[in-house]
């Protein structure tokens, strides 16, 4: 079963002939991983019954598909073993990844042969960076969203959790298999909210969900293009378009991008926020101060092109040296982009009044980096 939404016909139009009958699942529109996974789930229950199904998101890379697939198979067997459950295949987390979904397995697993499955204590969507290092730490487990069980399990968990949005489908289901059934799913997915199957069902429902070990696999959510770019490089695979891609980029005005300048006095801040900006513009040089005093000798030697500051700085407050930089530049200052956890409306306007080019909440995300700096690096 393969689930597309119409927007993307063009992409997929090849599809609808290689497929099996009722095996193409067309949404009327993206709504979110919710709906994404429900409509295949009714329609496969209509096909088949209360069959086990695993689903595989398809933007996602695994170094070693051999092992993947061992894994899965594991999660496969734990779920024949207990059918109550939603296993939910967990990945070895490398750094504390904000982005991600977070699985904080119990200690003990389930006494089952084979391969551990774990209990999930808590399932953490899109986590803050402190409590991305708290459950890095402590070994928790990146989600994979890879997922396994029977059908009428994930609907159960649905009704249990997420009552309203299973509803929300009853016309639907009525109508799978009939002539009526995409003018059904153009009424639902109308009036659908965009949802997330990981914020809507796993979260609220972790006591019916296990998880079992990706052992040894580098894994990336490439739901961003920015972390394909980063894999090629980690990786060194080169595919036929990425040349294309590099010429395009040659061709296109560069606006002169120069170095950005990280100045927070948070260790582990700095650190995450520099990675991020390293994947993000790996045409740039990305440099760190952790006061204000190192970050204006920095500035004088290699005149950065964009400054992002910790407004609290120790020693110094992010105005003051905001002004310090104004005042030693001989030519255009850098831009000067205001990073803190006090988005009250008085600290904007003192931002806005000193003359910041713009305004970041801790944690930034890679998305609200990209919107934020590229205009400026580009221009």
């Amino acid at each position: 079963m393969v689930v597309v939404s119409r927007e993307h016909e063009p992409y997929y139009s090849g599809l609808a002939t290689q497929l099996a009958p009722d095996r193409l699942v067309v949404q009327p529109r993206n709504a979110g991983t919710a709906p994404g996974i429900l409509y295949p789930l009714l329609r496969i229950r209509q096909l088949a019954g209360d069959v086990p199904v695993v689903i595989f998101p398809s933007d996602h890379y695994v170094s070693d598909d051999g092992a993947f697939v061992t894994a899965v198979a594991h999660a496969v067997a734990v779920a024949g073993a207990r059918p109550e459950f939603v296993v939910v295949l967990g990945v070895e987390a490398t750094a504390p990844e904000t982005e991600y979904g977070w699985i904080d397995p119990d200690p003990v697993p389930l006494p089952l042969p084979g391969e551990p499955a774990f209990p999930i204590r808590r399932f953490w969507e899109k986590p803050s960076l402190r409590l991305a290092e708290r459950l890095f730490e402590r070994g928790a487990l990146w989600n994979s969203f890879v997922m396994v069980g029977r059908v009428d399990t994930f609907l159960g968990l649905t009704r249990r959790v997420a009552p309203d949005l299973l509803a929300a489908f009853d016309p639907v289901r009525l109508a799978i298999g009939s002539p009526r059934e995409a003018e059904a799913a153009e009424r639902a997915y109308a009036a659908l909210e965009s949802s997330g199957f990981s914020e809507r069902v796993l979260v609220p429902g972790a006591d019916g969900l296990l998880t079992v070990r990706a052992k040894s696999v580098d894994w990336s959510d490439w739901g961003h293009p920015q972390r394909v770019m980063a894999t090629m490089r980690r990786t060194g695979w080169r595919p036929a378009w990425l040349n294309r891609v590099e010429l395009a980029s040659v061709a296109r005005p560069s606006g002169g991008t120069g170095p950005i300048l990280v100045v927070e006095d948070d260790s582990d801040t700095r650190r995450a926020l520099g990675e991020r900006l390293t994947v993000l513009f790996p045409g740039s040089r990305v440099l760190m101060a952790e006061s204000g005093e190192a970050a204006l000798e920095l500035i004088r030697r290699t005149r950065p092109r964009v400054v992002i500051l910790d407004l609290h700085l120790g020693g110094i407050h992010g105005f003051d040296f905001a002004a310090h930089v104004v005042a030693m530049s001989t030519s255009r200052p850098p831009a000067i982009v205001a990073l803190t956890g006090d988005a009250s409306p008085d600290t904007v306007r003192r931002a806005e009044a000193a003359g910041f080019a713009a305004f970041l909440r801790k944690p930034a995300d890679a998305d609200t980096l990209e919107t934020v700096l590229r205009p400026i690096l580009e221009a």
